[in-house]
C-alpha cells in the first residue's frame, strides 16, 4: 500500500504546527489565521462539504479539513492538490487523516468450525413501514384498543421498523383487525399498532434518522427599513435565525413625495444594497445567529420602467399572463445570481428563500405577489439554477406557502411537478416553507377566542408539506398572532400571557413531535405596529410580558 504525501494545506506563513497531533482525537493543528486560504493537500474526491469542514478521499485515505469559515467546494467534486477548498475561521486549521484497511486478513478464525459445516446464520433484512393516515397513529403496549395502553404516537413522517418477519408483515399490512409490532428509528417508541393503517416504506434503505438543526429552531422576521424592526442582536440572545428581505428596489435616500412610490422604488444598485446589508447582518452573524435571505419581487420588478416613468411589470395584471412571467423570470433569476455571488463566501447568508406567499389568492393579495403554480415552478427552477452557478452549497427553499395542508400542499406539488417537466436538470429546492398563522401546538377554548388555532394544529402543516419533497425539511418562515396588537383592529389587545402560552406550546410541539423535521419557526413580528404583527416588544420597544424571555429560551 503506497504512502500518501500531503502538501501543506495552509497559505499562512510561517508554515508551522500550532497544536501537536493528538492520538485521542486524530487532530493536528496547522497555523491558519482567520480568512487564510486552505488548499487540498492531495488529489481526491470531495466526499462531504458542510458547515465548517471539507472531507476528501484520496485512494484509501480520508482527509478532513475542519474549522473552516467558508467552503468553496461541494460533495462529488474532484480536487487536485493545491486546489482551494475555502478559508479558515482561525487561528488554526484542524486536519485529520483516516486510512481504510481491509480487515479480512487480520481476522482470526474460531476453533469451532460449526459455522463452516452448517453455514452462517444471516440476520433477516429489516422491513420498514409508514403510517397511512393524515395526522397520527397510536402505538400500544398490546394489540388491544379497548384499554388505555398508548405508549406513543407516530405520524406519516415516521419510518417504522417492523419487529416481525417480512412474510408476516406483508400478510398483515392493510388488513383490518391485524396488529403489527413496530419500533421507530430512534428506539423511543415500541409496541403494537394497527396494521390496516400501515403501508410499505419505499424510501432509501436504511432510512435516514432526521438530524436536529445545528442552531435553535426559533427565528425572527426583521425589517431593516422599519424603525421598530431592527432591534440588534443583544436583545435577541438565544434566538437562532433572522429572516430579512433583500430589497434592492427601495432607495430610502429619495423622498416619498406626495405618496408616489415611483420616487423611491426602482433602484438596481445590487452592490450598493449588498454593502448596506453586509453592515446590518454582520452583528447578528457574529452573535451566532443564522440568516435566511428572501428574494421577493422587490429584488427586481420595480426596477423596470415604462417611457412614462411607471413600472413595467404590473404583477396584478400578470397573474393570468404566463408569457409576461416568462419575460420577467430570467431577469429576476439574473438579479438573484448577481446578489448571491456577492454574498457567496461571506458567511452572512445561510439560506435563500425564493418569493413570498406565492399561493395567495389574487383577491386577498396585499403585500404578497401571487403567481400561478406552473409559473412559480419555472421561477424556482431558473432561479435555483442561476444561484447554483455562483453558490454550490447554500440551501435554497421555496417561498412561504399560505394555503395550508390542502390547497397549499397541492400548489407546492404542482410547482414541483412543473419544475421537473420544464427543467428536468434543475436542482429541486432544499426545503419547503410555509406560513402557519392560525395553527397552534395545543388547542383550547381560551386560545380559540383569539383564533390562535382557528385553522387547527401545526401538525397538519408539517405533515402535509413534508410529503411534497420527502426527506427535505420544513421551514415555517412566518407565524404568530396577527391583527391583535392594535386597539383599532380588535376590541382589545391580545393578553400577553395567552400569546406566550401559544408560542411556547407551538415550539414545544415541533421539538417534541417532529424532531429534526423543522429547520426553523420564525415569529412575525419583532414589535407591535410592524404591519399587523403581535410583537415580542411593544411599539415603544418594551418587552411584552415574558413573551420574549420565554421565546428566546425555547
Amino acid at each position: 500500500m503506497s504512502a500518501l504525501s500531503i502538501q501543506w494545506p495552509s497559505a499562512a506563513r510561517p508554515a508551522s504546527i500550532t497544536t501537536p497531533f493528538d492520538p485521542k482525537t486524530g487532530i493536528v493543528g496547522i497555523h491558519a489565521p482567520q480568512d487564510t486560504t486552505i488548499f487540498a493537500g492531495a488529489d481526491g474526491m470531495v466526499e462531504a462539504a458542510g458547515d465548517g469542514y471539507v472531507q476528501v478521499t484520496s485512494e484509501s485515505y480520508t482527509l478532513t479539513y475542519a474549522n473552516l469559515k467558508t467552503v468553496t467546494v461541494q460533495g462529488g467534486q474532484s480536487v487536485a492538490a493545491g486546489d482551494a477548498l475555502g478559508t479558515c475561521a482561525g487561528p488554526e486549521l484542524r486536519l485529520t487523516l483516516y486510512q481504510t484497511l481491509d480487515p479480512t486478513e487480520m481476522l482470526v478464525e474460531p476453533d469451532d468450525k460449526e459455522t463452516k459445516e452448517t453455514g452462517t446464520i444471516e440476520k433477516p433484512e429489516a422491513v420498514y413501514v409508514v403510517p397511512n393516515v393524515r395526522s397520527e397513529l397510536n402505538v400500544r403496549t398490546a394489540p388491544d384498543s379497548s384499554v388505555p395502553n398508548v405508549v406513543g404516537t407516530v405520524t406519516p413522517l415516521d419510518t417504522l421498523e417492523s419487529l416481525e418477519d417480512a412474510d408476516t408483515t406483508a400478510a398483515k399490512l392493510g388488513k383490518k383487525d391485524q396488529w403489527l409490532k413496530v419500533r421507530n428509528l430512534t428506539g423511543t417508541i415500541e409496541g403494537f399498532t394497527a396494521a390496516w393503517l400501515l403501508v410499505p416504506y419505499t424510501g432509501p434503505i436504511p432510512p435516514e434518522i432526521p438530524k436536529l438543526p445545528e442552531t435553535g429552531i426559533t427565528g425572527m422576521n426583521l425589517d431593516f427599513y422599519n424603525e421598530r424592526g431592527n432591534p440588534g442582536p443583544a436583545l435577541m440572545k438565544g434566538i437562532g435565525w433572522v429572516r430579512v428581505k433583500f430589497n434592492v428596489s427601495l432607495d430610502p435616500t429619495k423622498p416619498h413625495e406626495d405618496g408616489d412610490p415611483h420616487h423611491r422604488y426602482g433602484n438596481t444598485d445590487i452592490e450598493g444594497k449588498f454593502n448596506y446589508y453586509k453592515q446590518q447582518l454582520q452583528p447578528y452573524v457574529d452573535a451566532g445567529m443564522k440568516v435566511l435571505m428572501v428574494f421577493t419581487h422587490q429584488l427586481y420588478g420595480e426596477a423596470a420602467r415604462k417611457p412614462d416613468g411607471g413600472f413595467k411589470y404590473n404583477f396584478a395584471g400578470m397573474y393570468n399572463e404566463p408569457k409576461a412571467w416568462d419575460e420577467f423570470i430570467p431577469i429576476y433569476a439574473d438579479f438573484a445570481k448577481r446578489s448571491a455571488k456577492l454574498f457567496a463566501g461571506t458567511g452572512l447568508v445561510h439560506a435563500y428563500q425564493i418569493w413570498n406567499e406565492q399561493d395567495t389568492a389574487p383577491e386577498h393579495a396585499r403585500a404578497a405577489v401571487p403567481i400561478k403554480a406552473t409559473d412559480y415552478g419555472r421561477m424556482l427552477a431558473q432561479t435555483i439554477q442561476a444561484i447554483r452557478e455562483v453558490d454550490k452549497t447554500t440551501p435554497i427553499i421555496t417561498g412561504g406557502h399560505v394555503g395550508g395542508p390542502v390547497s397549499g400542499k397541492a400548489y407546492a406539488e404542482a410547482a414541483i411537478k412543473e419544475m421537473k417537466r420544464a427543467f428536468p436538470q434543475a436542482p429541486l429546492p432544499d426545503g419547503i416553507a410555509c406560513h402557519s398563522y392560525g395553527r397552534a401546538g395545543v388547542l383550547d377554548q381560551n386560545a380559540k377566542t383569539f383564533g390562535y388555532g382557528r385553522f387547527g394544529l401545526i401538525d397538519d402543516d408539517v405533515i402535509a408539506y413534508s410529503q411534497v419533497l420527502p426527506g427535505k425539511p420544513i421551514w415555517i418562515t412566518e407565524w404568530g398572532v396577527l391583527d391583535q396588537s392594535r386597539p383599532e383592529s380588535d376590541k382589545r389587545i391580545a393578553p400577553t400571557d395567552e400569546v406566550t402560552d401559544y408560542a411556547v406550546n407551538f415550539i414545544n410541539k415541533l421539538k417534541d413531535k417532529f424532531p429534526g423535521k423543522v429547520t426553523s419557526a420564525m415569529w412575525y413580528a419583532w414589535a407591535h405596529y410592524m404591519d399587523n404583527g403581535y410583537g415580542m416588544v411593544d411599539r415603544d420597544g418594551k418587552p411584552n410580558g415574558d413573551l420574549l424571555k420565554k421565546f428566546a429560551k425555547l
